[in-house]
């Protein structure tokens, strides 16, 4: 799982008859670019990205994995 902060657009794609909900957004491809990278350098196989290390804590903490960072506790 690749973590990311920003702004998301939620929307129906696809041609009317087979239209399904998905998200868009720069920060859902940020997310998808860190993902392959989660499988070979975390062991939890969960990272952010700075922006959620840096951001608000919510009781979690980042660990620093070279550019990206796991989560190494929860309070």
């Amino acid at each position: 799982m690749a973590l990311h902060r920003g702004n998301i657009y939620l929307g129906t794609l696809g041609h009317p008859e087979y239209a399904r909900p998905d998200i868009l957004g720069t920060a859902v491809n940020t997310a998808f670019m860190v993902l392959p990278q989660a499988l070979t350098l975390c062991p939890s196989h969960i990272v952010g990205s700075p922006e959620i290390a840096t951001g608000p804590a919510d009781g979690l903490q980042w660990q620093a994995r070279g550019a990206l960072f796991e989560p190494e506790a929860i309070a």
